[in-house]
């Protein structure tokens, strides 16, 4: 599942060019821009296709990998049926990153067949139960049913959007093979979708698309990456990141979910080892324009959330160098947007307060199997400021603070090492009682070398505080440089 998220942001990365070069293209054919067509709901062809990725999941980590949770059969799905979800002890990518790409599967399944944002979301439910409940011989857990759908509607909204700016049914040949393999490559389940209806090779008058057309602005950037721990440890690597900003939130108001949102990825590679870095989402579910005069605008709105920030090494000695992870898998909260526009001054700001449904951070502590981390629910808060100066110079602050509650703890005389397989699948703990705090602090510069090119630089200080209930508290921090070339589109 790893590999298969780091398949899908290196697409990003090459589609969202390829879908700006094709936004605003001058071709032979009629311009239509403004037609598009909401498919007939097919719950049938929707629930096959989510019931397919299932088994094939599963046959996959069955006949392929032998993978001990996949052997079931009638009595561990009777079990299960009768089992109470638990917190489950898998490793944080697969919890936290590779559960919302699986519910974005069940998602896209459903927004192909002519269901909304919020009617695709039973859907990513129905098939997140059927994977916990039947597909595994271990217990359910209640941590990947929250991630696989709420995280799962997020990176599904935002893949769909994105795959729906590269297709075009009035294509042929090559071109039209290209856009079937970008947009499958972000959206499996869509392209599944197109095969069985025919829509892959049907030629049309018209794009046929199933949203507006929508302008997309973006990044691309390559430089070096250096990490600095509290007792000093250091490690360099490169670092690529990308960021795509879909619709323009000034311009009216948000009537329908994702009609504008900002997704940014970085991949690293560090210590000789190649990792995925950080994905952060956001995207407005709704928006007000509170004031607009002056050339000043004021938007307020509900807003949904998804971070996820991994920054852990394993080094040669297999000891770990983790100066932070911490994840916001389900986050939803109200959001203030002010834009000032001058010709050789602009300001910009985006600042969020937010509930989190289902949140982790790194513990110093407890350790089960590949789990090193608390889940645990809370809220956090961001500011993200940025001025510009005549269109070549911007300077951006970030700030952000992230709080999780990990209030389900175990018994502390436990030796994890001494538990069977069947009692570490249902020790059913968060981990240890604590509060975690991280501090995100970040200046970033950037300079425009021409219309599209641009040198950056940019530091972060990452500051945890965990508060532990019955073990003594521990304070973390780390700077993490970056230098970079980018490329605008």
């Amino acid at each position: 599942m790893k590999k298969s998220i780091l398949l899908i942001i290196c697409s990003i990365i090459y589609i969202s060019i390829f879908a700006q070069s094709n936004t605003l293209e001058q071709s032979n054919y009629a311009a239509d821009t403004l037609i598009y067509h909401i498919p007939q709901k097919d719950p049938l062809r929707a629930i096959t296709i989510g019931f397919g990725v299932n088994m094939g999941i599963w046959t996959f980590n069955r006949y392929i990998t032998h993978e001990d949770f996949a052997y079931i059969s009638l009595h561990t799905i009777k079990r299960n049926l009768k089992t109470y979800p638990v917190w489950d002890s898998d490793k944080l990518s697969t919890n936290l990153i590779g559960h919302p790409y699986h519910g974005s599967l069940y998602y896209n399944a459903a927004r192909a067949n002519g269901y909304s944002f919020w009617g695709s979301l039973p859907f990513t439910l129905g098939g997140s139960l059927m994977w916990e409940f039947a597909m595994e011989n271990e217990p359910p857990s209640r941590n990947d049913l929250v991630a696989t759908t709420f995280g799962g509607v997020a990176l599904g909204e935002m893949t769909y959007r994105l795959s729906d700016l590269i297709l075009d049914n009035r294509t042929t040949g090559s071109n039209r093979f290209m856009r079937e393999l970008s947009a499958g490559l972000l959206a499996p389940t869509r392209l599944v979708n197109r095969l069985i209806t025919g829509k892959a090779w049907q030629h049309e008058a018209v794009r046929g698309n199933h949203l507006p057309r929508t302008p997309i602005h973006g990044s691309v950037a390559v430089g070096s990456r250096h990490i600095t721990d509290h007792d000093h440890t250091r490690k360099y690597g490169i670092g690529l990141k990308a960021s795509v900003d879909y619709g323009e939130v000034f311009e009216y108001e948000i009537e329908k979910p994702y009609e504008w949102f900002q997704a940014k990825a970085q991949l690293d590679f560090v210590a000789s080892q190649f990792s995925l870095t950080q994905i952060n989402i956001v995207g407005a579910l709704k928006t007000y324009e509170l004031y607009r005069k002056n050339n000043w605008q004021i938007f307020g709105g509900l807003f949904q959330h998804f971070n996820y920030f991994n920054s852990k090494i394993t080094r040669a000695d297999k000891s770990e160098f983790r100066p932070y992870y911490i994840s916001e898998a389900a986050s939803m909260g109200t959001g203030l947007l002010i834009e000032k526009e001058g010709e050789k001054f602009a300001l910009e700001g985006k600042y969020f307060i937010n509930g989190i449904a289902l949140g982790a951070s790194i513990s110093d502590y407890f350790k089960i199997d590949e789990r090193d981390y608390n889940m645990g629910s809370g809220f956090s808060i961001k500011a993200q400021t940025e001025v510009s100066f005549n269109k070549k110079i911007r300077l951006r602050l970030r700030a952000e603070n992230y709080n999780i509650y990990t209030w389900m703890g175990y018994d502390e005389e436990l030796n994890f090492k001494d538990l069977s397989r069947y009692e570490k699948d249902f020790l059913d703990t968060q981990g240890d009682r604590s509060i975690a705090r991280l501090y995100l602090i970040g200046l970033t510069a950037e300079y425009d070398l021409s219309e599209n090119i641009y040198l950056g630089l940019e530091r972060y200080r990452y500051i945890r505080q965990t508060n532990y209930k019955h073990i003594p508290k521990v304070r973390y921090s780390a700077w993490d440089d970056f230098i970079y070339l980018g490329l605008k589109f």
